[in-house]
C-alpha cells in the first residue's frame, strides 16, 4: 500500500500544471455538490421532525376542529379534523396511506 501511494504521488507530480487545475476545479465541484447534498438532507430531516411533532400534537386536538392542511411548503387549505386517530402519511413518489396515529407517528 505504501508502494501505491508513492506511485500515485509519482504520478501527481508528473502532471503538468493545467491538469492539477482540472483535477481540483473537479473535486472542489464535487465536494460542493456534497454539501448541497447534505444541506438536503438536514432540510429533509428538520422537515421529518416537524411533521413527527404535528402527528403527535393531534393525540391533543378535538374531532371537528378547523386547521390549516399544508399541500406544499406554501400553500395550505382549510380542513378538518374528522377522526383524530387515523392520519394519512405521504410514503414517497406521491403515495399516501391511510395509517392510525401511533404507526403514522412512528413512520
Amino acid at each position: 500500500q505504501q508502494m501505491d501511494q508513492k506511485q500515485q504521488e509519482k504520478r501527481i507530480a508528473a502532471l503538468a500544471p493545467q491538469e492539477l487545475a482540472e483535477i481540483q476545479k473537479q473535486l472542489e465541484g464535487d465536494v460542493q455538490n456534497l454539501r448541497q447534498s447534505l444541506d438536503g438532507m438536514r432540510l429533509a430531516a428538520s422537515k421529518f421532525q416537524e411533521s413527527k411533532g404535528v402527528v403527535r400534537s393531534l393525540a391533543l386536538d378535538v374531532e371537528d376542529k378547523e386547521i390549516m392542511i399544508p399541500l406544499t411548503s406554501s400553500l395550505y387549505v382549510p380542513g378538518k379534523i374528522i377522526d383524530k386517530e387515523q392520519v394519512i402519511v405521504e410514503v414517497g413518489a406521491g403515495y399516501f396511506i391511510n395509517m392510525k396515529l401511533e404507526r403514522g407517528s412512528e413512520y
